[in-house]
């Protein structure tokens, strides 16, 4: 709204609004644009605040903040914001890909416990028909030595 100590775009919300929605959008971007310029200059002043103090005891004259120092302020907030956006996007995408691999293993093992269940179930029959062939294989054996029918 405000570079380099003028402001930008004010002809534009000194012009008249066509409807009634329009100058209230127009009241409420103004007067979040001033506000959020005032926490800046609030900021930037105790910020000056406080290198005047340091500067003070080095035996240098004070600073006065101006329009350039919130604007570098600015800058340097917004870059902070953008980076935490992207570190944000950055752990979303690591998350994602965490939950691929563990959906991958989860299916690896759903598979690995159907082959193992097979795998059981054909070694008990198998050890099944062994009993069954020994047992009935054993009666047979044990009645014709003793002379009776199997």
């Amino acid at each position: 709204f405000i570079k380099g100590g003028c402001a930008v775009a004010l002809n534009k919300l000194l012009r008249g609004a066509t409807t009634r929605a329009e100058q209230l959008l127009q009241e409420a971007l103004l007067r979040w644009k001033l506000k959020l310029w005032h926490k800046e200059r609030f900021v930037v002043e105790k910020l000056m605040a406080w290198a005047s103090r340091a500067r003070a005891r080095l035996g240098k004259p004070t600073i006065l903040p101006t329009t350039h120092h919130i604007l570098a302020y600015r800058a340097l907030r917004r870059a902070y914001v953008d980076e935490l956006w992207r570190q944000r996007a950055a752990a979303k995408v690591q998350a994602l890909i965490k939950a691929r691999k563990q959906r991958e293993r989860n299916l690896l093992e759903r598979k690995a416990a159907v082959v193992l269940g097979a795998a059981m179930r054909c070694t008990l029959l198998t050890r099944a028909a062994r009993w069954e062939a020994l047992s009935s294989g054993g009666r047979e054996a044990s009645a014709a030595a003793v002379g009776q029918p199997a």
